[in-house]
C-alpha cells in the first residue's frame, strides 16, 4: 500500500492484518434465518488490491451460504481515491461466482452520470451486460409466485417512479439545471446518495434481481 486515506490503523502483530471485534461473526448466527441475501460492497478501497475469492471465502467460512451472498463491484470511477480492477478482473470474479454456487454480482451502479462519471457511464453497462450473459439471471423467489414478477420501471432522467415523480412534481427540468445530462447521477458528489440511483445483480442460478442499497 502506497497511502492510506485518513489514519492507518494499527498492524497485528503478524505486520499484515488488523484488529477487528468479529462483530459479523456476532451478528450471524442471530439474523441467519431471517436474511435472504447478503451484498459484499467490495469496493471503494484506496491503494487496496481486493482477494475477491478470499473475501468470498471468508463469508462462507463465517456461517453464511454461498447460496446468499452477492458480491459488488463498481466499474469506472470510485470514491477515495480507489481504482477500479478493470474488465479481465470482473469476468474472472463472475466465473468464480458462478462456478462457486454464489447468489450472484452486483454494480454500483446502473445510471451512472456522464458528467460526473464518464467511465463508469460506459463501463457499468459493459460489465452488467458481460455478468448478465455469464451468470444469466433468474428470479430468486420465483417458486413463492403462481406468477413471475412484474416490475415498474423507474424514469432514468429522475431515479424516480413515474407515479411518485408525479406526486413530487420531480421535472426534467430540475434535474438539467443540475448539470445531468443522461440520467439522474448516482454520484454528484464525494458521498453516496440516499436517493435518485439505482442498482444492478447479475445472479447465478435461480436468484433474484436486486438493487445494491447503502444502508
Amino acid at each position: 500500500m502506497n497511502k492510506w486515506v485518513g489514519k492507518r490503523p494499527a498492524y497485528n502483530s503478524d505486520g499484515k492484518t488488523f484488529d477487528s471485534d468479529n462483530e459479523g461473526l456476532k451478528l450471524w448466527p442471530s439474523i441467519a434465518e431471517k436474511v435472504d441475501t447478503v451484498n459484499i460492497m467490495a469496493y471503494d478501497a484506496a491503494n487496496i488490491s481486493f482477494d475477491f475469492k478470499k473475501i468470498l471465502s471468508n463469508f462462507v467460512e463465517g456461517g453464511v451460504p454461498a447460496s446468499k451472498i452477492n458480491l459488488g463491484l463498481e466499474p469506472g470511477e470510485q470514491l477515495h481515491e480507489a481504482i477500479w480492477e478493470g474488465m479481465a478482473t470482473d469476468h474472472e470474479v463472475g466465473q468464480f461466482i458462478e462456478q462457486g454456487g454464489y447468489a450472484g454480482a452486483m454494480l454500483w451502479g446502473i445510471n451512472p452520470s456522464d458528467k460526473f462519471s464518464p467511465k463508469a457511464a460506459t463501463m457499468c453497462p459493459a460489465v452488467a451486460n458481460m455478468l448478465s450473459n455469464l451468470l444469466k439471471p433468474k428470479d430468486r423467489f420465483e417458486h413463492l409466485y403462481s406468477a413471475p414478477h412484474k416490475y415498474t420501471k423507474a424514469d432514468p432522467k429522475t431515479g424516480w417512479l413515474p407515479k411518485v415523480a408525479a406526486h413530487l412534481g420531480v421535472s426534467h427540468v430540475l434535474n438539467a439545471k443540475r448539470g445531468y445530462t443522461k440520467g439522474a447521477p448516482t454520484r454528484p458528489s464525494l458521498s453516496r446518495p440516499h436517493g435518485n440511483r439505482l442498482g444492478a445483480v447479475a445472479a447465478a442460478g435461480p436468484h433474484v434481481l436486486m438493487p445494491d442499497t447503502p444502508f
